[in-house]
């Protein structure tokens, strides 16, 4: 089951497991979360700068959740 991507609120895209997903986003802060079917991960906030890039990683759901954790 592929997992939407959520982006400043807004679905910016679809990602499956160990897959990989790019975009480009503007400079500032961002709220970023992913979801599958009934799950979500909670919301995580990071900042990226002009020209920085942001990199996360998703593990699968533990506990009936799914988790976002950065690195």
């Amino acid at each position: 089951m592929p997992l939407d991507i959520e982006l400043d609120t807004t679905t910016i895209g679809l990602i499956d497991r160990h897959g990989s997903f790019d975009t480009s986003i503007e400079p500032g802060r961002h709220p970023l979360r992913v979801r599958a079917g009934r799950y979500s991960s909670p919301t995580r906030s990071f900042d990226v700068a002009d020209g920085e890039t942001a990199r996360f990683q998703c593990n699968g759901p533990r506990s009936g959740r799914v988790y976002l954790l950065s690195i």
